[in-house]
């Protein structure tokens, strides 16, 4: 029983927290449920059930039950072949509306509609919110692309991530080499750059270039290149497009080519959008 203070209950412990109200209990269903939007949200092509169970160590029923919920509010769905869970759209257009860049995110679909179509790839926009974490806020799917991996709000490691190797080619050589040691460059495809090394060259080679590649190092059968926009403002940007390796591989020039055309375009967007904020 609670006490009058509004203490929590005796023999229980709630983490302490910034929300300003530490002695309230917490609803546990909810954290649960967020746990698994977190675990889903780690794995850009999706796990099924019992992996998010063995994740997130909870039951099996149990998280069958929240997946089964979070459907029904358009947070989870199942992936095209209906063994893994992924992000559901409702989740999308919640975490669209609390973005603060809403309106370069709305002025974009066009010109990224165009790169998805002329390219047949997955185009995403994303901000560099630092020199190793790249957030994407926007992504346009071509229709016929059948294995559709979300990008928003994924956490990609930046060693194996086109857009982050864009980013970190703003650091200087110093700022580079200690970013790269900061790094935990596990392995996740035998194409994985791990080597510290080769990678600070590809950083070098996109700062030269403006380009960076990742070519099946997140997974096996899965490509893309990046691109910087040449905006004004201060936040730097970069144009992507992803999809299966087999559809990059023999259109690499032209995709870079429609990249830079897009990235010219969003850097036109960004800059009205910049200057018409108050």
């Amino acid at each position: 029983m609670e006490s009058g203070t509004g203490d929590p209950p005796r023999g229980r412990w709630y983490p302490p927290t910034v929300s300003g109200a530490p002695n309230l209990p917490r609803n546990q269903s909810l954290k649960r449920a967020l746990a698994v939007v977190r675990a889903m949200s780690a794995s850009p092509t999706g796990l099924s059930a019992t992996e998010l169970a063995r994740q997130v160590g909870l039951p099996r029923q149990t998280v069958g039950r929240l997946l089964t919920t979070l459907a029904d509010e358009e947070w989870a769905r199942r992936s095209p072949d209906g063994f893994r869970w992924v992000l559901g759209e409702g989740l999308a257009q919640i975490a669209r509306a609390a973005n603060p860049h809403r309106r370069l995110v709305a002025d974009s679909q066009r010109p990224l509609a165009i790169l998805a179509k002329d390219t047949g790839l997955s185009a995403t926009l994303a901000v560099h919110e630092s020199a190793t974490r790249v957030d994407v806020i926007t992504q346009v799917d071509p229709p016929d692309l059948l294995a559709v991996v979300d990008w928003i709000g994924r956490d990609v490691p930046p060693h194996a991530s086109a857009g982050a190797k864009v980013a970190m080619s703003g650091l200087s050589d110093l700022e580079l080499q200690a970013e790269v040691r900061s790094l935990d460059m596990r392995r996740l495809t035998p194409h994985t750059i791990v080597d510290r090394e080769v990678l600070i060259r590809e950083v070098r080679k996109a700062r030269r270039s403006g380009l960076a590649t990742t070519l099946d190092e997140i997974q096996e059968g899965l490509s893309g290149l990046a691109v910087l926009v040449p905006s004004k403002g201060a936040t730097p940007l970069t144009v992507a497009v992803y999809g299966p390796s087999a559809r990059l591989r023999p259109i690499r020039s032209e995709a870079i080519a429609s990249c830079r055309r897009c990235a010219e375009e969003v850097a036109a967007i960004a800059d009205r959008t910049s200057e018409a904020r108050p």
